[in-house]
């Protein structure tokens, strides 16, 4: 870019007319539109991807057993079972490293806990929970009294007023300390 804008306009107009633009504008334009020619070539080029190699199975299954045998390695059980099973019904070859470029099976999960993003916050509920001594989930407050606030499913306590004695002293109580 910086080269184009030290020539002058006759020898953009001649650069432009290789590359078959259009050579109407002032100096700024025709700068402007080789840099952009150049930019799309540019581009172009890095599109084209290299084509990938194309890799024989047979070779890769072939230079796999050469390097088990050199370091020592024994072959996979399954790749020797399929190939003894391939010789044995004169199967294609082509179907015993078809697995080559598969992809690996899945690891089992560690201690039982569970994939990540299932839903959870940062995966705290799969985290244990600490149980104190007495065998309770409890953090702070007060040690003795409920066992959780939540009374669903548990019998209603009995009041003291469910007695019809009871509540008559109460009633009996209120309005003699509420008029004074």
């Amino acid at each position: 870019m910086a080269e184009y804008t030290s020539l002058k306009v006759p020898e953009l107009k001649k650069l432009l007319a290789e590359k078959g633009l259009s050579q109407t504008g002032n100096k700024a334009d025709l700068v402007a539109r080789l840099a952009e020619n150049d930019q799309k070539k540019a581009e172009e080029e890095a599109k084209q991807p290299e084509p990938e190699k194309k890799t024989d199975p047979k070779e890769q299954a072939k230079k796999r057993a050469e390097r088990a045998k050199r370091f020592g390695i024994e072959e996979d059980d399954d790749n020797k079972k399929l190939s003894d099973r391939a010789k044995r019904f004169g199967l294609d070859d082509k179907e015993i490293p078809a697995g080559l470029d598969s992809a690996l099976p899945e690891r089992p999960l560690k201690r039982g806990r569970g994939r990540e993003n299932d839903g959870k916050a940062n995966g705290r509920a799969n985290k244990r929970q600490s149980l104190d001594r007495r065998g309770g989930r409890r953090r702070g407050g007060r040690q003795g009294g409920n066992e959780g606030s939540s009374n669903a499913g548990a019998k209603p306590r009995s009041n003291i007023l469910s007695d019809p004695a009871e509540k008559a002293k109460a009633e009996k109580r209120a309005a003699r300390f509420a008029s004074s």
